[in-house]
């Protein structure tokens, strides 16, 4: 497993900045979100990694994510 680190990527769902945790088993990549931040109009706001809505956001982005890091 190692870390990483996106100070800034683009998805159809906004802007995003991540920590987290790779870790590829059987050619597939499991994520693992330690602080997700999107930007906000004001700035980066911070999500609650554990709340259901941020836990949908990061499914519908896991692939732009997994081909940032590729």
């Amino acid at each position: 497993m190692r870390e990483f680190s996106i100070s800034r990527i683009n998805t159809p769902l906004g802007i995003f900045r991540l920590k987290g945790k790779v870790e590829d088993v059987a050619s597939q990549a499991t994520l693992t979100f330690t602080h997700v931040d999107i930007m906000g109009t004001d700035g980066w706001v911070a999500l609650d990694t554990r709340a259901n809505h941020t836990l949908e956001i990061i499914e519908k982005i896991k692939q732009d994510v997994i081909n940032h890091l590729s």
